[in-house]
């Protein structure tokens, strides 16, 4: 299952909608920093 799924290849990239491609891409962004930052605050002791 991919979020990417519905950019598959037979669209054209005329039709691709451009701005929910970017929306996901900034979503998972700002998930992934927020992942490390909190990797970096775990305590394991």
């Amino acid at each position: 299952m991919s979020p990417f799924a519905y950019a598959h290849y037979t669209i054209p990239l005329t039709e691709l909608a451009l701005l929910p491609l970017l929306g996901l891409v900034a979503l998972a962004a700002l998930l992934a920093r927020l992942g490390g930052l909190g990797l970096r605050h775990r305590d394991l002791g």
